[in-house]
């Protein structure tokens, strides 16, 4: 997960009005308990056309696995990071929370992930329309593995309200929030995911999208192989004496190459390298590093 924080979309001035006709309509439906309506016939789509605008700001990923968007025969979703409608939660049992560990076919998680109601309510309806509720994702990940899912600390008690919300702790990691994924999530040089010094958010954040799915690791194996090598590289570089700031910088190019945004898993080399290397850097000070030693001017060839 690449983490955007301060990169979400602005708000298009237009939308409180646009929306102002479909919040009614879903107020009136949270207060009557007898309704029967269908989730497609209450929440008017208004976000979807908001698709491009996302993904220029995710380039073209998807938010929570960094799959390309183009790959998604449907074009992505604008997904409600904090359900719409209702809000439900995993069986308590292990295998069936995953291929990896019970066999079945990862494009079938219906048989497996059952989810019962986490509590009653007619889940986050009040964010239906809440710009900053949104993010784009996969169809894989917001259709077959997250859905209405949503786990909090403690779990929920009831249905959540307005006021509720400053008292909720998400544990879903959201890559346009104030939390890095890197001190959640953790990689190896196979691609794998696991939770990072055993942190809670990381393992609901894994297992709610099921970011482990053998299908994404086997797409993020190669990535994971190649940063690893280039970070192994910086780090000999880094440890020489007397350092060769030439040979340093030929080292980092190629690697935050492998980081920019634009680049597919560029959230994993950047957990990889914050994970990996002794001295506590983070991407940023990589970055400054690269900098400081300034442009790279190739060698003139002797007459």
């Amino acid at each position: 997960m690449l983490w955007l924080r301060g990169k979400h979309p602005d708000q298009p001035e237009s939308w409180p009005t646009t929306v102002q006709d479909a919040e009614a309509r879903v107020a009136k439906w949270a207060r009557d308990k007898r309704s029967t309506s269908t989730e497609e016939e209450v929440f008017e789509n208004l976000w979807s056309a908001h698709k491009v605008l996302f993904s220029s700001r995710q380039s073209g990923k998807c938010g929570y696995c960094e799959l390309p968007i183009a790959a998604d025969p449907h074009g992505g979703d604008i997904e409600h990071y904090r359900p719409k409608a209702a809000i439900t939660k995993l069986l308590d049992d292990p295998a069936t929370w995953g291929e990896e560990v019970s066999g079945h076919n990862s494009r079938d998680p219906s048989k497996r992930r059952q989810a019962p109601p986490a509590c009653s309510g007619k889940g986050y309806h009040f964010l239906a329309y809440e710009w900053t509720n949104y993010l784009l994702s996969c169809g894989t990940c917001n259709q077959k593995w997250k859905g209405n899912l949503f786990p909090i600390e403690g779990g929920h008690s009831r249905g959540p309200n307005r006021k509720s919300l400053a008292a909720e702790r998400p544990l879903l990691l959201n890559p346009y929030g104030d939390t890095d994924p890197a001190e959640h999530l953790a990689f190896n040089d196979i691609g794998q995911v696991t939770p990072y010094e055993d942190s809670v958010m990381g393992w609901e954040t894994i297992r709610t999208c099921h970011l482990g799915r053998e299908s994404l690791r086997s797409i993020r194996a190669h990535f994971a192989q190649l940063a690893c090598g280039l970070i192994k590289r910086v780090l000999q570089e880094l440890h020489r004496t007397p350092r060769d700031n030439r040979r340093l910088r030929r080292a980092l190019i190629p690697l935050l190459n492998l980081g920019v945004p634009s680049k597919q898993f560029a959230g994993m080399v950047r957990i990889l390298w914050c994970h990996g290397n002794p001295y506590g850097f983070t991407w940023e000070d990589l970055r400054k590093l690269r900098a400081a030693l300034g442009p790279f001017r190739p060698k003139s060839k002797r007459p």
